[in-house]
């Protein structure tokens, strides 16, 4: 079994994950996502809701939907980063940390191959250079491609 560069770099990309996952832990590992991604939603959705009020109570003409957006943003970040301290709490006084160390791998893991799937769907589909010949020497490929494709199948036509 040889190693390209492409199985290179997805090895150091699950290692690094995997590494993260571990000391994150489960928790840490899921609100840190969680925050953000929680944070982005709330913000898009009510942060518009907010935008007048600010415009008229900062005097910020134009800037109303910038400032609301951010500030639920921070909000429901920061609120989640305490509801995770809580957490972390719980789980050290019921000296489970062993548990959320191996959980966070587990999910590190799954973090990792999704990001390798969506590189190895990016080097599919784009059009700069010809990745076949590339895909084809790599031993991580050719066990994920096939999932990828399964993944992927329900896109258009012109993404796959």
């Amino acid at each position: 079994m040889e190693w390209n560069t492409l199985d290179v770099i997805f090895g150091i990309l699950l290692l690094f994950f995997s590494l993260r996952g571990v000391l994150r832990g489960f928790v840490g590992e899921v609100f840190s996502i969680g925050a953000v991604a929680l944070g982005l939603g709330a913000g898009y959705f009510l942060g518009p809701h907010f935008a007048p009020v600010v415009e008229q109570k900062l005097h910020l003409p134009g800037w109303g939907s910038v400032v609301s957006f951010l500030g639920v943003f921070l909000l429901v970040y920061v609120l989640l980063k305490i509801i995770e301290k809580l957490f972390r709490g719980f789980i050290e006084s019921l000296h489970l940390q062993n548990l959320d160390k191996a959980l966070g791998l587990f999910l590190g893991v799954g973090e990792g191959l999704i990001l390798i799937l969506l590189l190895l769907w990016g080097l599919r589909v784009q059009p700069i250079f010809d990745a076949k010949a590339l895909l084809q020497e790599s031993w991580i490929a050719r066990f994920l491609l096939p999932l990828s494709h399964s993944l992927f199948r329900n896109l258009p036509s012109r993404w796959v």
